[in-house]
Order: structure tokens, then C-alpha cells, then sequence
């Protein structure tokens, strides 16, 4: 799988874009910039192929204000808290590796930054 040039960011750095296919047609382009899915062309009950997803074709409109098209992620990431599970034998706590305090934020949303 070869990454094409989707655009450069403001400060110069590349934004990619891979393209997966699938042999019934299907199409899906994802770019570096925050995992966003610019594209998913898919057959409909008939065969047509068709994009599913809302979007837009240029970085330019990406690095404006919109309401997360394409984004696998929101905002921001943060570690989940404890999961505690009660079996009939006694009360367990799974805890993560990290310690309550460790969030991850990001001073730029995840969808603004490169993912690689």
C-alpha cells in the first residue's frame, strides 16, 4: 500500500492519503490527519457504486471549523476509569496500566494532528 499526497498542513508538514480497494468494487480513502475517512464508495443493493461518507475532496476545507466529518475520533482521548466486576464469589477490580491522573489530552484535537 503506497500513500499518496493529500495536502501539506500550514507549517509544511505531509498529509497523506492511503486507498484500500476490495474486489466487489468497494473504495475507501483515509488521510494521516486525525484517521478522517475522506471517502467510502460502496455497491448498493443494485451494484452502483456510491460515497457514503460526508466530506470533502481538499485539505484546505479539513483545516477549517466542521463538525468532524470523516473523524474515527473525537475531541480528545482520555484513559476510561476502573471496570469493576462482581462475580457470586467476590467483588474484582480491573485497573489500567496507567494511573487516574494520566489523561490524554492534546493541545490540538486528535483530528487536526497526524496519525503515522
Amino acid at each position: 500500500m503506497n500513500p499518496t499526497l493529500f495536502g501539506k498542513l500550514p507549517h509544511g508538514e505531509s498529509v497523506e492519503a492511503y486507498d484500500l480497494s476490495h474486489p466487489d468494487g468497494s473504495r475507501a480513502r483515509i488521510i494521516t490527519l486525525g484517521g478522517i475517512i475522506t471517502s467510502l464508495r460502496v455497491p448498493d443493493r443494485d451494484g452502483e457504486i456510491a460515497d457514503i461518507v460526508l466530506g470533502f475532496d481538499n485539505l484546505s476545507d479539513y483545516l477549517k471549523p466542521h463538525p468532524y466529518f470523516g473523524a474515527i475520533a473525537g475531541r480528545v482521548l482520555t484513559k476510561p476509569p476502573p471496570i469493576r466486576s462482581t462475580t457470586p464469589m467476590s467483588p474484582t477490580c480491573f485497573t489500567s496500566t496507567l494511573s487516574a491522573t494520566k489523561r490524554i489530552y492534546a493541545s490540538v484535537p486528535k483530528k487536526r494532528s497526524i496519525w503515522g
